[in-house]
């Protein structure tokens, strides 16, 4: 089974890059850690990145899509003296198989995103939109 990920976009992430000009970010997701995919860098629009990607996902046939999880960090492309991790979120597979199956289509979702120590970010929205289907 695949899970196709259409990274869509940021939303007011936080400049990790703030010394030395805008973050480039980009998105790393993954179900299996030894199998991770990436977004283009977006180079252009700092704490905003658009990507508008699709990724194909392999769901492991030794996970259980009922306890799988979908992981993604938001990381900037390394400057040094930067780190790069901006923020990650995870939603469990379970989440997305529900409601597309309710839904009988693509879905899509906001996931705000947590700070690297895992604390959520603070009360400004700093999100991620993501849609899925299987």
């Amino acid at each position: 089974m695949d899970l196709v990920v259409s990274l869509i976009s940021g939303n007011d992430l936080k400049n990790v890059n703030w010394r030395h000009g805008i973050v480039q970010a980009y998105a790393i997701v993954w179900i299996d850690s030894s199998r991770k995919f990436s977004t283009k860098v977006d180079l252009e629009n700092g704490v905003n990145p658009d990507w508008y990607e699709k990724l194909s996902i392999a769901v492991p046939s030794t996970s259980d899509p009922k306890t799988a999880t979908l992981y993604i960090d938001i990381v900037h492309a390394n400057t040094p003296g930067t780190k790069p991790l901006i923020g990650s979120a995870k939603l469990p597979l379970s989440v997305i198989l529900n409601e597309a199956q309710a839904k009988g289509k693509a879905i899509f979702i906001n996931l705000n995103l947590e700070r690297p120590s895992g604390r959520p970010r603070d009360k400004s929205k700093r999100t991620f939109k993501y849609g899925g289907t299987i």
